[in-house]
């Protein structure tokens, strides 16, 4: 399912956006974080791969990146997050570094010019990977989400 996270109002809190988030990408209540396995999807291909712990930390991070960046969960939008985040920086979420890897392979390919406006822009920003996940990021606004991450001149390309 293609959550379009472009449209979240800057005033609310982290937490209402990315329960409209969890909604739109059709993921459980909790993001699906305490499955076992979870099906990763691309076209027709669903690979279930193994929810660790080093996956957790990773993708709480992500989920709130898609929110600050805009980017939506098509397969074109986990490239672009994938490249924003590879450009800002994975610090020490390794899972992130290489799970990113192959998206931002792909992205490449199929939307390069997208791919390098994402680069770029990641270049430009900073991330929550330097981070722990926790209740203060759910409750930020999601303009000061934006301010701690996203470049502000932003001429990059949504999905």
């Amino acid at each position: 399912m293609n959550a379009d996270t472009s449209t979240y109002p800057a005033d609310i809190t982290v937490g209402d956006a990315r329960a409209r988030y969890f909604a739109a990408a059709g993921f459980g209540d909790d993001g699906n974080y305490e499955l076992t396995w979870i099906p990763l999807t691309f076209g027709p291909i669903t690979v279930p791969i193994y929810n660790s712990q080093a996956r957790r930390r990773a993708v709480r991070l992500h989920d709130l990146h898609h929110i600050a960046t805009g980017y939506p969960t098509s397969p074109k939008g986990e490239a672009l997050v994938a490249t924003w985040e590879l450009a800002s920086g994975t610090k020490d979420k390794w899972f992130a570094f290489f799970i990113n890897l192959p998206a931002l392979v792909y992205g490449f390919v199929l939307w390069p010019r997208d791919c390098w406006a994402a680069w770029t822009r990641g270049r430009r920003s900073s991330n929550l990977y330097g981070r722990e996940y926790g209740d203060d990021l759910l409750a930020l606004t999601v303009g000061e989400l934006k301010a701690l991450t996203v470049a502000t001149a932003d001429s990059g390309r949504q999905a």
